[in-house]
């Protein structure tokens, strides 16, 4: 039998076998089609000659984010894709039991619906916000100018007791970030970046993920990846801040559907 702990950082199930690996599949599409990517790199070639590479995205399969490396049968993945796996587990029969609850409930409230009472939400805005209320991790992945940086300030206000950090690779977009949330929550926004650190004291902070180790492992409570092109890379930088194994985070990329785990 299965034995499985739940808690905030990762789930961990005792007794996973090899092919359990395969349970559901996230997939990142790429950012253009095959033929816009053959279009771009022939008009490459033309220009600058040579083979210029075109970076594509790639689509990753399976559910387990980390494997215990002393112990095989011993899986960590994101808490926001027990229900898919609880699901498999009840479909194909597998017996299972949960030995330890530890989520912690103060790290999911409910939405100050006070906070947000003026806000004006375009199309399905309200549904992404809905759908980052009742998931303990996800990707909302939406058009350009959906209103991705709108939709982080309006978390951070319907979220006030969460400690929130919010990242991206990008030192621009940090700078970019850090003053348009200054202005949604004043006096509660800190950047971490770009030889900046003004996170003392601030419930919120901005930072680029070369700079997240930096941040106490017990500061933030959601951890939203902004522009996330590499959720790979993500998830590692954000192992490497909240521990091992991973943590959950809600992720947004440009130019594809809307989707949550």
């Amino acid at each position: 039998m299965l034995q499985v702990e739940l808690a905030d950082p990762a789930i961990t199930v005792h007794g996973w076998a090899p092919a359990m690996d395969k349970i559901g599949e996230y997939t990142l599409k790429l950012r253009k089609t095959p033929e816009e990517i053959k279009a771009e790199r022939e008009t490459l070639r033309a220009r600058y000659g040579g083979n210029p590479k075109v970076q594509q995205m790639k689509y990753e399969k399976g559910t387990v984010i980390e494997h215990d490396s002393e112990d095989p049968e011993t899986v960590y993945f994101l808490p926001g894709l027990w229900p898919r796996v609880k699901d498999w587990f009840e479909t194909n029969k597998v017996e299972y039991e949960i030995t330890a609850d530890n989520r912690n409930p103060d790290i999911r409230p409910p939405i100050d619906f006070e906070a947000i009472k003026d806000v004006q939400f375009r199309a399905t805005q309200d549904l992404a916000l809905a759908l980052i209320a009742t998931s303990d991790c996800g990707i909302i992945a939406t058009t350009t100018s959906y209103g991705k940086s709108f939709l982080i300030g309006v978390v951070c206000k319907a979220f006030p007791t969460l400690r929130i950090l919010v990242c991206t690779s990008s030192t621009m977009v940090v700078s970019t970030l850090y003053e348009y949330l200054c202005k949604q929550i004043p006096g509660e926004v800190g950047i971490l970046g770009g030889g900046k650190d003004t996170t003392n004291g601030k419930r919120v902070v901005v930072s680029t993920l070369k700079s997240i180790t930096r941040i106490p492992k017990d500061g933030p409570q959601l951890v939203i990846c902004d522009e996330c092109l590499n959720r790979r890379l993500a998830l590692d930088k954000e192992s490497e801040l909240l521990g091992h194994p991973n943590s959950g985070a809600i992720s947004s990329q440009s130019r594809d559907r809307l989707s949550h785990s």
